[in-house]
């Protein structure tokens, strides 16, 4: 037998829920539906038009988690966030910079949070979903600011840890996550530039495996306000 987190991992996620309430790992309701959340994290990317055209290719509609600073390195960034969003896709707050959240003072987290926002909010987003930035959410520190800027009310997790991020497996993540995938699963892949070009270059190659093998088991990936207007 095959050793697979995916499956320990899935296994592992009533007992997830139960203890970390405020976090969503997975879109309930969605049982036989075969559909699947696609999160994109740390971008924008001088890859990211490739992406966008990566997700066209596979109908595939995906909720983007962007780093304000990082997008701003991108000369044409107005241009990538007008495309993706015509191209029905989402953006999502994952605050100014890839620094893990709870790492931050409240107060560090409180200005970069809303400095983020605000970027959102002067391109025309008004965004409706928070992932702290290194994934763990500090309860206390950030739910305030989510209810006062009207997000939804849930932490953005997931159903998979993504750990292509730090190994250099990425097939092997692909064939794990697909063997693994059930409806209503949230999925993590990553744009960005902050761990060098390897990380975005195993992003191609495991996200183009994933979407090949979701297109072969009929699911469809859809963004994170998709799924949940499908599950009410």
């Amino acid at each position: 037998m095959i050793f697979k987190p995916t499956n320990i991992q899935k296994a592992l996620l009533p007992f997830t829920e139960k203890y970390f309430v405020d976090g969503l790992f997975q879109v309930q309701g969605l049982a036989r539906k075969n559909i699947v959340v696609l999160t994109i994290d740390d971008g924008l990317s001088s890859r990211s038009i490739e992406l966008l055209e990566l997700l066209d290719k596979f109908d595939a509609k995906a909720t983007f988690f962007i780093h304000k600073n990082d997008t701003e390195k991108i000369d044409n960034y107005q241009e990538v966030i007008s495309t993706m969003l015509a191209k029905g896709h989402e953006i999502g707050n994952h605050t100014i910079q890839d620094i893990p959240s709870r790492s931050l003072s409240a107060l560090e987290f409180n200005q970069q949070f809303r400095e983020a926002d605000l970027f959102l909010r002067n391109l025309g987003i008004k965004p409706r979903f928070f992932r702290a930035a290194g994934g763990l959410y500090d309860t206390e520190k950030m739910r305030p600011l989510l209810t006062e800027l009207n997000y939804y009310p849930q932490f953005i997790m997931a159903s998979f840890l993504p750990w292509d991020t730090h190994f250099p497996f990425p097939n092997i993540y692909a064939t794990q996550l697909i063997d693994s995938i059930f409806s209503g699963a949230i999925v993590v892949f990553h744009d960005g530039e902050q761990k060098g070009s390897d990380r975005l270059e195993r992003t191609f190659i495991s996200l183009t495996k994933f979407l090949v093998g979701m297109t072969e088991k009929n699911y469809q990936i859809l963004t994170l306000s998709e799924a949940l207007a499908i599950a009410k």
